[in-house]
């Protein structure tokens, strides 16, 4: 099965696919890198990240006063 379409079975919308795999493919990154590889605003990619650690996909840990963002294997 596609990963996409296992995604989506679990509740996330197309946009946070996008960005949850976008996550994946850069591993432990900032706000910033997992927006430009999702290719979305950095404001619409925060929301969808801190959608993402609700359904724990990913974690958010707090770095030198910024958050890194780390992918749950799917």
């Amino acid at each position: 099965m596609e990963i996409t379409k296992l995604l989506a079975e679990l509740d996330l919308n197309k946009n946070e696919v996008r960005v949850y795999l976008a996550s994946l493919e850069v591993g432990e990154a900032g706000l910033t890198r997992v927006a430009n590889r999702a290719g979305l605003a950095p404001m619409t990619t925060k929301y969808l990240l801190q959608k993402l650690h609700e359904k724990e996909c990913v974690t958010a840990v707090k770095k030198n006063q910024r958050y890194l963002y780390i992918p749950h294997p799917p």
